[in-house]
């Protein structure tokens, strides 16, 4: 993100695999930057979308309450 404090920055960025999700081309992942946790996205197709994400000082998208949990919404 330009002028912002994430400008520079390496993410660790990890990354879910499932065969199902593989089928219809959509590969979730997290990204932190140390312990603090700055998106929430995927890869569908060639396209990058994000659930959540902040540039550490401020949310710039959060559409967590999207995800389920356990069945249930969060």
């Amino acid at each position: 993100i330009k002028n912002s404090p994430l400008e520079h920055k390496i993410l660790n960025t990890f990354t879910y695999y499932n065969d199902e999700l593989h089928e219809i081309s959509i590969y979730p992942f997290l990204c932190y930057l140390g312990k603090e946790l700055v998106a929430i996205g995927y890869l569908d197709n060639f396209d990058l979308d994000f659930i959540f994400l902040n540039d550490t000082h401020q949310i710039i998208i959060d559409e967590r309450y999207l995800l389920q949990k356990g069945g249930e919404k969060l």
